[in-house]
């Protein structure tokens, strides 16, 4: 288990590299999108951040349902 979940930012039973792997394809995503707008860059921060945080809600959401 990485840092996060020993410092309880993450819960313990999260796997650290499938969250990764989800964060990275959100990231990815967003800025592979982003070359095809116009959105500014205030924008895609607020997408990757909305992102991220439903990607965090989730895991956190699923791991007490075990």
């Amino acid at each position: 288990m990485g840092t996060a979940g020993a410092q309880g930012d993450l819960p313990r039973d999260v796997e650290v590299d499938e969250l990764a792997t989800l964060l990275q394809a959100a990231a990815m995503g967003t800025l592979v999108g982003w070359t095809a707008t116009r959105q500014s860059p205030e924008e895609v921060r607020s997408r990757l951040c909305r992102r991220a945080d439903i990607i965090l809600c989730g895991a956190a959401a699923f791991s007490y349902r075990r």
